[in-house]
């Protein structure tokens, strides 16, 4: 790969680290971490909130009203950034919940448009545009919150990502060889996707393949410690007290030092119960946070230890269905997708090159679709790739009064890919859909 194409993809992964930083920021409460996402003299003129100009005035405002809340979470979707020599453009989807003290939840969707610079060899930016999309709000039932997550210094995360460096690490990230990080990055994804693909499937050795032997987990959600292989078809087959699920990642952070890094990844869950006698469901809504400790021995990267945070959780009853195509074991319609695609032996850099113009291609449809993407798993083998991706759909409904119902989907994308002409093209997507449920709401905005 050509310098420039490296240079670019390392300019990337910094930027979308800063994105993500500035989420952790607002969940944390962290004005000092949030500041530093921003070149001095730097600009957020914020819809959704409701307020503009220069960041060190906004800052402390936007984190004195998240603080009025009782918690929140702010997720990212398809992330796009455009890397123009020194200076960079990024525009990413917005997905927000934050729960009042009187137990209403308030959902935002909005669109980050920022302008980007580097100065002194750091990434950060120079003006942010927050544009509101939809925003809806609705009583909470029978919700919870986690009792380890903190939005001050003591959040678990803080320690995560200050593990030092000791004579095993060797140098530290920012001394290792470029390319090692980006290879070592991806493989991480893809175990902590495949974390997921585990779960809802079915899948006890896929996701046992994530953790090594003598893996541990503390899972705050069910009260799970122990050994991770102990715990294998539990964490599996122990969903089928469920009709459905799906598990999603979003914002994943990770750090490398050495044969060692740590990850902080957002998760969002849903739970379909099985139908009343009415035809009516109940899914359970999870918002919460893997904290892992990953090593790489013998060549592969995997899980050392895991804690999971609950962040806010909530029950949602109503009318919904299931998809036709979607199954819980190897007969899913992914598992013959991935089995007609070996995976390529070319160099990895060349590897990291194509899943990135796929995965912009992904992130692209998702925000003209206005669906959230996750846990994109891509397979190349030379010309040719495949991928399965989770979304997340919603379709507004027409608004009647102050009261619209809404339709929402889990799904995935299963695509093939061909590159033509030095251009990779979707061949053929097949959309699967997972589940979906019909939702009444208070209709604060909606913006076309």
């Amino acid at each position: 790969m050509p310098s420039d194409d490296l240079r670019s993809l390392l300019a990337e992964r910094e930027i979308r680290q800063q994105l993500y930083a500035a989420c952790r920021a607002q969940d944390r409460l962290d004005l000092p971490l949030l500041l530093s996402v921003w070149h001095e003299g730097g600009t957020w003129d914020d819809e959704v909130l409701g307020t503009g100009g220069p960041v060190v005035e906004v800052g402390g405002a936007i984190i004195g009203q998240l603080g009025a809340s009782q918690c929140h979470a702010h997720h990212l979707s398809n992330v796009q950034i455009v890397v123009d020599g020194d200076h960079a453009f990024s525009r990413c989807d917005l997905s927000a919940v934050r729960r009042s003290a009187t137990m209403v939840d308030s959902h935002d969707r909005a669109e980050y448009l920022d302008q980007w610079s580097r100065r002194d060899g750091c990434w950060a930016i120079d003006g942010r545009r927050v544009v509101e999309r939809a925003t809806w709000t609705q009583p909470v039932e029978d919700g919870g919150r986690g009792e380890r997550s903190r939005r001050d210094r003591a959040d678990p995360v803080c320690a995560l990502f200050a593990f030092p460096v000791s004579d095993r690490d060797g140098d530290a990230e920012e001394k290792r060889d470029r390319r090692e990080i980006l290879i070592a990055e991806r493989e991480i994804l893809r175990q902590l996707n495949r974390y997921c693909r585990g779960i809802d499937r079915f899948d006890v050795e896929l996701w046992k393949s994530v953790w090594h032997d003598d893996a541990t987990l503390d899972y705050e959600s069910g009260q799970l410690k122990g050994r991770a292989m102990e715990m294998a078809v539990q964490m599996t087959l122990g969903h089928e007290v469920y009709a459905a699920h799906s598990h999603q990642i979003m914002n994943p952070t990770i750090r490398i030092k050495g044969d060692r890094a740590v990850s902080e990844t957002c998760a969002h869950a849903v739970l379909r119960g099985y139908p009343d006698r009415s035809g009516m469901v109940t899914d359970s809504h999870y918002r919460g946070r893997y904290l892992d400790r990953w090593s790489c021995r013998d060549g592969r990267w995997a899980i050392d230890h895991r804690t999971l945070t609950e962040e806010l959780m909530w029950n949602q009853s109503g009318h919904g269905r299931m998809g036709h195509e979607a199954r819980r074991d190897r007969e899913d319609p992914s598992y013959r997708l991935f089995a007609s695609m070996e995976g390529g032996e070319g160099k990895e850099i060349e590897q990291l090159s194509a899943e990135r113009a796929i995965r912009a291609q992904i992130h692209a449809h998702g925000r003209a679709e206005r669906h959230q993407i996750a846990n994109i798993l891509i397979v190349v083998d030379g010309d040719r790739a495949v991928s399965e991706t989770g979304a997340i759909i919603l379709r507004h409904g027409e608004a009647e009064g102050n009261e619209r119902t809404d339709d929402h989907c889990r799904g995935r994308y299963l695509d093939r890919w061909a590159k033509r002409d030095g251009d990779w093209t979707l061949n053929r997507r097949r959309f699967v859909e997972d589940f979906m449920w019909c939702q009444s709401v208070e209709a604060t905005a909606i913006v076309p």
